[in-house]
């Protein structure tokens, strides 16, 4: 009963704003298509096994938690995806084909693109005004299909409406001091899928780590049964479990900032450790220093690691030195998406507008997502400009 009263909780605050089919049928389908399962495929548990099970999954999920900032997503795929070929081949897959449908339930403000439509009530000075303001924070104007963003006028104030629904009312002359707050204002409160996204999160951060934990308990309770009993077992198999943990946390640990200080940089990008090397990477773009100033520099720049030599993109968005804007293009060709795609994110950050045009004629050249979305972002960032479609 608790666990339905939860679910019908969850179903309520997905449809609050509006009834979404999609988010509703995970609530219902994978809790019930899994209860079923369980119920039919479970064995039974003793005490001990419960507890033995419980015990070390804490262990690993505390492990884990330690572990828990903005990066950790970063992290781990720099080092269990980028640091050999099956990892490669999941994560080239991710970045190609995922990015496009998460677009799907991306708020307002995070979509790559939006529309915009002025309805014929607006006043001539105002719109015109709109019409300038809203591409800056890719709004484009959608003529007479549906758009994401819906302009009225209501006396001397605009009515912005989405889907058909009132979102927010405020003057022209309050909107066009600040527009960037208030499209951010419209933005979380025509959101109907904020709530639903916290639970994905949730689902990442506790159901894959248990998923992981279930796979390699069963594998290693496999090996371990011959020859012992079943209590031995059950503890060997707990013990390898947090060996494969602590084994997990262990590169994510080395691979931060926070291991290499400022004054030991030169030696630190001098290190046999990869991870030790994009670590000071890592340093040298969070503190804008020049990359090129150090020794090891010239090495890097072909670097066989992808993880090396997307956070030495990085730090070159970073750097001011005319000769290392030649490197950075040069990795504009480099083999993986994702360094290309930082490639485009440091030559928007440097603010070069001379690279407008070869940015542009890249991004009718490629035919990956990821790439194309970092392009446009760092026209944008250039003061690059949408001119109006014919």
């Amino acid at each position: 009963v608790l666990f339905l009263l939860v679910l019908a909780v969850c179903i309520y605050h997905v449809n609050s704003l509006e009834f979404s089919p999609m988010a509703t049928s995970y609530f219902l389908v994978v809790p019930a298509v899994s209860t079923a399962a369980a119920l039919k495929l479970m064995p039974a548990q003793s005490v001990g096994n419960r507890i033995v099970h419980i015990a070390s999954f804490i262990v690993i999920a505390l492990l884990c938690i330690s572990q828990l900032d903005k990066d950790i997503f970063v992290d781990f795929r720099d080092n269990f995806f980028l640091s050999n070929p099956v990892g490669m081949e999941m994560n080239d897959f991710y970045y190609k084909y995922t990015l496009y449908p998460a677009e799907v339930i991306k708020p307002l403000d995070r979509k790559t693109l939006k529309t915009f439509r002025l309805k014929d009530d607006m006043r001539i000075a105002s719109a015109r005004s709109l019409e300038r303001a809203l591409p800056d924070y890719n709004y484009l104007k959608a003529g007479e299909h549906e758009a994401d963003l819906e302009i009225l006028g209501e006396g001397n104030d605009l009515l912005f409406k989405h889907r058909g629904r009132k979102v927010l009312s405020i003057s022209a002359g309050d909107f066009l001091a600040a527009p960037g707050a208030v499209l951010k204002e419209f933005s979380i409160k025509s959101d109907r899928h904020a709530f639903f996204r916290e639970i994905i999160f949730l689902s990442i951060i506790t159901g894959l780590p248990l998923v992981v934990y279930i796979v390699l308990y069963s594998l290693f309770r496999l090996i371990t049964s011959y020859g012992i009993n079943s209590t031995a077992s059950a503890a060997a198999a707990m013990v390898l479990c947090v060996i494969v943990g602590v084994a997990f946390v262990v590169p994510l640990e080395l691979n931060k900032e926070g291991t290499v200080g400022v004054d030991d940089l030169d030696e630190a990008l001098r290190s046999d450790r990869r991870q030790t090397r994009v670590a000071a990477l890592k340093v040298i773009e969070k503190n804008g220093l020049e990359v090129t100033d150090f020794g090891p520099y010239r090495g890097m720049l072909e670097s066989p690691y992808v993880a090396e030599r997307y956070w030495l993109v990085r730090a070159l968005g970073a750097s001011r030195r005319p000769e290392s804007l030649k490197d950075l293009r040069m990795f504009l060709d480099d083999p993986h998406p994702n360094v290309v795609s930082m490639a485009f994110y440091a030559l928007g950050r440097r603010g070069d507008r001379g690279v407008v045009k070869e940015i542009i004629e890249r991004i009718k050249n490629s035919d990956h997502w990821y790439e194309q979305l970092y392009a446009y972002n760092a026209l944008m960032e250039l003061g690059w400009r949408q001119n109006r479609s014919d």
